[in-house]
């Protein structure tokens, strides 16, 4: 819960130092996506991932200059069988910097950090450390709306309970295709 305090503690202040007040702007969308997720431990094998959304809900805000833009990217999963439950989580915060263009497709690039958890039944559960950066494109759909295409890396930690690695390090290499609807 810690870690989860300080992801939430820096939103608060991007969004103050990025975001004026008077001229917020917010969005949500969500991402098509391809992610192949590369553990480090020797002899582990890579696993492919694809999903929409792929990251779950992006909620963003943007202020009067539309260069600078701040987003929650959040998914939860639960999975159940024979009694048993599995339950993952990724929360971050992200940075993207929209280069200006005249036309209607202008490249962007993108940081950010967060956590990820995961529980296996009642008891064992554990938390890590992601972040990561990325570049795209995107192309605005009139005043509301904008397509984007995205290449990330992603980096996690990992994450023990006890002496249980439930969350091994891993690289992250994602291709998205995603929308996002603005309002005022």
């Amino acid at each position: 819960m810690r870690k989860l305090g300080i992801v939430v503690t820096a939103i608060a202040c991007l969004t103050v130092l990025v975001v004026p007040a008077t001229a917020m702007n917010w969005s949500i969308g969500g991402n098509l996506g391809y992610e192949m997720l590369m553990p480090t431990d020797e002899g582990a094998e890579d696993v492919s991932i694809f999903g929409w959304p792929t990251g779950g809900l992006r909620l963003g805000l943007v202020g009067e200059k539309p260069m600078h833009e701040v987003y929650l990217l959040s998914s939860v999963s639960v999975m159940s069988s024979g009694g048993e439950s599995v339950s993952a989580y990724d929360l971050t915060a992200n940075y993207q910097y929209n280069f200006d263009s005249k036309g209607q497709i202008a490249p962007f690039v993108t940081a950010g950090a967060g956590i990820q958890g995961v529980s296996l039944g009642d008891d064992l559960s554990a938390t890590s450390v992601l972040y990561g950066a990325g570049v795209g494109v995107r192309k605005k759909l009139g005043q509301q709306g904008a397509l984007r295409a995205e290449v990330r890396f992603d980096r996690n930690m990992e994450g023990k309970k006890g002496e249980d690695v439930l969350i091994g390090e891993a690289n992250h290499i994602s291709l998205r295709l995603g929308f996002d609807l603005w309002g005022k």
